[in-house]
């Protein structure tokens, strides 16, 4: 028995000490950028794994489509999702 405890101690305390001993990772930061006639909520279950992990993720919907759909019209384009992006990751880095 004193045996087996003291196997089980042995084996115990080097693995508590290699967990400790790992350095904190730095969270790292994502910015997902979805498709035509799509929207930020497509990255939804990616963002919930790397949040979990620490990370830092932005998922934004360009103006005019999804939940932006109010904002829509003529003079919305490429030049204006550019612009959501980089507000987006100047603005929240």
């Amino acid at each position: 028995m004193k045996k087996s405890i003291l196997f089980l101690v042995c084996l115990t305390i080097p693995l508590i000490t290699f967990a400790n001993s790992t350095p904190p990772q730095k969270p790292r930061t994502f910015l997902f950028v979805h498709g035509a006639w799509g929207g930020g909520w497509e990255y939804k279950d990616i963002d919930s794994i790397l949040t979990a992990n620490g990370d830092i993720v932005f998922r934004p919907t360009m103006t005019g489509l999804g939940e932006r759909v109010h904002l829509a019209h003529t003079e919305v384009d490429l030049n204006t999702h550019i612009k959501d992006i980089v507000n987006v990751s100047f603005l929240k880095i």
